[in-house]
């Protein structure tokens, strides 16, 4: 679908996904497809002066999920109203030097 990288500081990075998630249930005659943006943002030191254990590199993710369009409905209305998620997770990752 899309993606972008830039890098917004000397130490950090922005990163964004939007793809289509294809669900198929028992119930459903045609499978449903939604629409979700993850949205990444890094940020790391120099591992030189970091001690072991210590996070050189530190993510948050939010993933936003929009609603996928009711049966019958056009497909590509999942990316049709891309400003209201319907649900917001965010993740916290750090990764430290071994």
């Amino acid at each position: 679908m899309g993606r972008y990288t830039k890098q917004t500081a000397s130490d950090a990075l922005e990163s964004s996904e939007l793809f289509e998630q294809v669900l198929q249930r028992d119930g459903f005659t045609l499978p449903k497809v939604k629409a979700s943006r993850l949205l990444t943002k890094w940020r790391w030191r120099d591992a030189s002066g970091v001690e072991e254990g210590a996070p050189v590199i530190v993510a948050t993710q939010t993933l936003f999920n929009y609603n996928a369009p009711s049966e019958g409905q056009d497909v590509d209305l999942a990316f049709a109203d891309l400003s209201n998620p319907v649900s917001i997770v965010r993740y916290r990752m750090q990764f430290a030097k071994a």
